[in-house]
């Protein structure tokens, strides 16, 4: 016994409202669905292809051709156009530009918030990486994410730590005390 279905004037009628974005996922609910709307999934979907000349377009193309769908195509456009696949070295230098706009957009938050820069322009990556000041991330600037009570102690110390030593850069002097030598009398 096979399970009630519904009569192919209601189907047609039902499919005919569905519109072309969602006319393929409706032709996957039933081999009925799929029969009646294959007419107006080929006058909608398929009236006007376009390909371009490469091997995965125009395999689809030959595909296409020894289809049923076939007799719906009435146009057909060749795009001149080529993808162009960015080399390894176009990737890396593209997401070292993505990096660089992320960090100036957060030096650029950092300076209307009143904060100071990540990173001092006369400091060099080697005394970056030995810098023991905490930074405030982007996700905490702007809200998402506050940090705790015991992450600002902890700044704060840190930060109390490193005004109180003197800088790395600056020279110190230091003086012997001076002598007097003795003289011995006789």
């Amino acid at each position: 016994m096979s399970p009630p279905t519904l009569p192919p004037e209601l189907l047609t009628n039902i499919i005919s409202h569905v519109d072309a974005d969602t006319l393929p996922a409706t032709r996957l609910v039933s081999k009925q669905f799929h029969t009646i709307s294959t007419p107006f999934f080929g006058q909608r979907c398929l009236s006007s292809l376009a390909f371009m000349f490469s091997e995965y377009s125009l395999s689809h193309l030959v595909e296409l051709t020894e289809s049923k769908l076939v007799k719906y195509i009435k146009k057909l456009v060749f795009s001149t156009h080529v993808l162009k696949i960015k080399s390894e070295e176009e990737r890396k230098i593209d997401r070292r530009w993505e990096e660089y706009e992320r960090e100036a957009e957060e030096e650029e938050l950092r300076g209307e918030l009143g904060l100071p820069p990540v990173r001092e322009a006369d400091e060099s990556e080697d005394e970056r990486g030995d810098a023991i000041e905490p930074e405030l991330r982007l996700e905490e600037l702007l809200g998402e994410r506050t940090p705790s009570p015991e992450e600002r102690h902890r700044r704060e110390e840190l930060r109390n730590n490193i005004q109180d030593e003197p800088s790395a850069n600056s020279t110190t002097t230091t003086t012997a005390p001076k002598r007097t030598p003795k003289i011995s009398q006789k």
